[in-house]
């Protein structure tokens, strides 16, 4: 069984098909130029934010080193007497806001081992934190340094993430000076916030500094500091650790089954690693909200459209139609018939001329 079309019908399928077809086809294009672009600019954003976070920390530890060194010249001068060494200390703690402990280890027991002999507390940083002295010493021994690894490598910096539950959040920094049976090592514990001023800044990028073992150093959210988040088996912290390069991007699963797009970047000293990444849906939420809109649009486009071509297949088909009505009355012997076509275009002339003929 064949369908009868008219002419109106007609015309509005294939204006309809028209436009639907050149709408897919310009948001299907202009999503993905706009999708690659955005990749494309997300990827070096994050490259140029870890290498940015990479220096910053940098700085800021190469800050704390300075700090230590000069500790170390006006602190433990061989001559200094005790009391005297430990007035000092208190005068140079007591402007700091995130210092808790200066700590000194060096081998002068009779085991021939780094152990203790120094401990400066900042007595009024203790005191707002809610912590006590003892506290320092049992964070100590539950995260002990790798003194004597450290003794090799003089101005060799390390980076240990100290912090224990449920509120203390605490790194410490420690460098040797000197050598042989000089030799000291230089420890500090510092609340994480030096730190947290670096990687706390972005409210869309997960931001975040781990260890060689990835141990999460510095983190926006507090929770995995205190706990020692564990990232290692995070596939983009592995090939950060592991990877020969100092730097690199990438786009990369996590363990929640959610898309990333992230970068790291190596920093100068401590065998530490940057880290940023984003949700790949919310790095092109931009985009995806152009596709809504751009298909709100086609679709309000193609509502005019149709509402537009039954109007003027109308327009168009009304004279054939009084032809035909026309026609109708000259057969029944009416030829004295006004057609009613007031226009100047080539179908008013058609019927015009049919018309004289008629009379």
């Amino acid at each position: 069984m064949k369908i009868r079309l008219s002419i109106r019908y007609k015309m509005l399928i294939v204006i309809s098909i028209v436009l639907f077809a050149t709408m897919v086809s310009y948001l299907y294009l202009a999503t993905k130029l706009f999708t690659n672009d955005k990749l494309a600019y997300i990827y070096d954003l994050n490259s140029s934010l870890v290498e940015s976070l990479s220096e910053q920390t940098y700085s800021e530890l190469t800050v704390l080193a300075k700090e230590l060194n000069m500790f170390i010249r006006e602190v433990l001068q061989p001559s200094l007497p005790d009391k005297q060494r430990y007035s000092k200390a208190a005068v140079l703690l007591e402007g700091e806001d995130d210092i808790l402990r200066i700590e000194v280890f060096d081998k002068r027991s009779i085991e021939n081992r780094y152990d203790s002999r120094y401990s400066f507390f900042n007595d009024n940083l203790l005191a707002e934190a809610g912590l006590y002295k003892e506290d320092l010493k049992h964070l100590r021994e539950e995260h002990p340094l790798p003194l004597e690894a450290l003794a090799e490598k003089k101005g060799y910096p390390f980076l240990l993430n100290s912090s224990f539950p449920p509120d203390d959040a605490i790194l410490t920094f420690a460098i040797a000076d000197g050598t042989g049976e000089n030799s000291i090592i230089v420890a500090v514990d510092f609340l994480y916030h030096r730190l947290l001023r670096i990687f706390g800044q972005s409210r869309l990028h997960e931001t975040y500094l781990v260890d060689e073992r990835g141990i999460v150093l510095a983190h926006p959210d507090p929770k995995k500091v205190l706990g020692h988040c564990d990232m290692s088996k995070q596939s983009l912290v592995q090939e950060g650790i592991e990877s020969r390069v100092d730097r690199g991007v990438r786009e990369f699963e996590a363990e929640d089954g959610k898309i990333y797009l992230g970068a790291f970047a190596r920093v100068r000293m401590g065998r530490l690693t940057v880290f940023t990444q984003i949700p790949k849906e919310e790095a092109l939420r931009a985009g995806q909200e152009l596709i809504k809109r751009s298909s709100l649009f086609a679709v309000a486009i193609l509502i005019g459209a149709f509402i537009a071509s039954i109007f003027f297949s109308r327009f168009l088909s009304a004279p054939i139609l009084r032809l035909r009505k026309a026609t109708k009355e000259i057969g029944k012997g009416e030829f004295n018939i006004d057609v009613g076509i007031k226009s100047q275009d080539e179908i008013s002339v058609f019927f015009s001329g049919h018309q004289l003929q008629i009379e």
